[in-house]
């Protein structure tokens, strides 16, 4: 029943904001893993990592790692 799971998402931005801000990259990509797992009858856990590309379409930014820990709990 565990499940791994890949994602992209690209969040592109247009001619007027990069017209409006100067420097601003043409997107911003996130690339995700996930893994869901049932721990018992009653619980799952999903950790879960993105790693950000250009945030916020700002080149001068670190790219970013966001890390967390999602559970379900059936009552």
């Amino acid at each position: 029943d565990d499940v791994l799971s890949l994602g992209l998402a690209m969040a592109y931005f247009g001619d007027t904001a990069r017209t409006a801000i100067p420097g601003l990259e043409q997107s911003e990509r996130t690339f995700e893993i996930n893994y869901r797992a049932p721990i018992n009858g009653w619980l799952t856990l999903s950790p879960d990592v993105q790693f950000v590309v250009d945030p916020y379409g700002n080149p001068d930014l670190a790219n970013d790692v966001i890390l967390y820990v999602r559970s379900e709990v059936t009552l």
